[in-house]
């Protein structure tokens, strides 16, 4: 009688092992396979990957994207100032992040204007929206004066444009009161270059840019909407 390869295998050393089985077509592999461990499987096709994947721990996911929204904050002018009239009113001094009732920053905070700076400078690269505002009063009872809100913005570090201007007049009554508000979408590609300026612009002296330390009534929010 016909013996197979393995048979014969077997008849000399009573065993048979991996080395012994060769040229096994799919077709022969039925039934229960045995448990192998997924150290062994390396380089499988993302094709062979089909079917509903068991729930494993996120913190197995490395190198993933970042998703959401990543950075978030608020700044606030912490008290009154007094403006001139002209453009000269580059707001580079009492900047606060805002602190009060739940607030809470996501990421890392921008730089504020210090130290002889009169710009902000962002924690990372990405797109941004800016949302700036801005509330005061006129301080003349003689003079109707328009209030310009103009944020500047530099692409090359000192070059700073103002690519948006919102306005409103107050009438000649000491005391009358006026807000702004204004926002753009600014691509933040180098944090080493790419700054903004808060201005505001009044026609007439004397106006009064409202702030606080315990609300915000002037200043701008950073809002990351995703990578650049």
């Amino acid at each position: 009688m016909s013996q197979t390869k393995a048979q014969l295998v077997d008849a000399v050393d009573g065993s048979i092992v991996d080395a012994d089985i060769v040229g096994l077509t799919s077709s022969k592999l039925s039934g229960t396979l045995p448990a192998v461990s997924g150290a062994n499987l390396t380089n499988l096709p993302a094709a062979n990957l089909t079917g509903s994947l068991p729930a494993i721990s996120g913190a197995s996911l490395t190198n993933l994207p970042a998703s959401g929204i990543t950075n978030a904050q608020t700044w606030r002018i912490h008290s009154n100032a007094t403006l001139s009239g002209g453009g000269g009113n580059i707001i580079d001094s009492n900047w606060e992040e805002a602190d009060t009732y739940g607030y809470t920053r996501i990421g890392s905070a921008a730089t504020p204007p210090s130290g002889g700076t009169n710009y902000f400078s962002f924690a990372t690269t990405g797109i941004y929206l800016l949302k700036f505002f801005a509330t005061g009063r006129n301080n003349s009872s003689t003079n109707v004066a328009t209030i310009q809100l103009e944020p500047t913005f530099a692409q090359d570090g000192s070059t700073f444009n103002y690519p948006l201007i919102t306005a409103t007049s107050v009438t000649g009554v000491s005391g009358n009161k006026w807000s702004l508000y204004t926002d753009l979408i600014f691509d933040v590609t180098d944090i080493s270059t790419h700054r903004f300026r808060y201005r505001i612009y009044p026609s007439e002296a004397n106006v009064i840019l409202f702030g606080a330390s315990s609300n915000s009534y002037s200043g701008v929010t950073l809002i990351r909407l995703g990578d650049t």
